[in-house]
């Protein structure tokens, strides 16, 4: 059953918080932070020409949010308050085109230029970890995103999901194929395709679809507690479902 929607422009990325808010960027630099209700409390516009391309709400306190056309990152507080921006530094030839927050406050960051995953310490402004990931990955990866749960980190990349743990040891490729973006909560990693929702148990591998009434293609899902919130590139519905 839907509960509520709201119209929107094309979103970019999305996250939430364990507070029930829900954060989408979108075109043309704009940060929106929304309520239980869809109710718009609190906006940001970037000042200058910059696209949020990853976004991570997942920490209490903070947002992180990238961008990939200026390798610049910056922290919101909860009422959207920016920090100032910060280059990453790092060796030249360096590109990155994914980034998450680490639990231990430090920034995971794929680099296409190197096939290779890096963790960067943003307060000395160093990198403390590298991946190589040319066994692993095509001469041209496609890394849409990267997110860490549980102490592990997983990267989609093409229509997979490969899984490391916290040294960057390569632990898992998810029996999964997916082209959207995806999210993790409660031991669920969940992704929408087409007009379905799809839920893997990363506990037992079980897996569940859900089809939903949707004119339009579905592009980002977000879990929280009875409620199902899906986005597509017009609007936010809420859908109220037994899960």
């Amino acid at each position: 059953m839907i509960q509520d929607s709201i119209a929107i422009n094309v979103p970019l990325s999305v996250s939430f918080d364990a507070l029930g808010h829900l954060y989408i960027a979108s075109e043309p630099g704009v940060l929106s932070k929304y309520d239980r209700q869809l109710e718009e409390v609190q906006s940001y516009s970037s000042p200058a020409l910059g696209k949020i391309t990853s976004l991570d709400a997942t920490q209490m306190l903070k947002v992180f949010a990238f961008y990939e056309n200026r390798q610049e990152f910056q922290y919101f507080d909860r009422f959207l308050t920016p920090s100032q921006t910060s280059s990453i530094k790092t060796a030249p030839f360096s590109h990155f085109s994914a980034a998450t927050l680490s639990n231990d406050q430090m920034i995971w960051l794929f680099d296409e230029n190197n096939i290779q995953v890096v963790k960067y310490n943003p307060i000395v402004e160093n990198v403390v970890l590298k991946v190589n990931l040319h066994y692993f990955l095509p001469e041209r990866a496609d890394v849409q995103s990267l997110k860490e749960y549980g102490n592990r980190l997983y990267l989609h990349q093409g229509n997979e999901i490969l899984v490391f743990d916290f040294l960057g040891n390569l632990i898992d490729k998810l029996p999964i194929e997916i082209n959207q973006p995806f999210q993790i909560s409660n031991n669920q990693l969940y992704y929408a395709s087409g007009k379905d929702v799809f839920f893997v148990n990363l506990l037992t591998m079980e897996q569940k679809k859900y089809s939903l009434r949707s004119t339009d293609d579905i592009k980002f899902v977000i879990l929280m507690e009875e409620r199902l919130v899906t986005i597509t590139n017009k609007q936010i519905k809420v859908h109220l479902m037994e899960l």
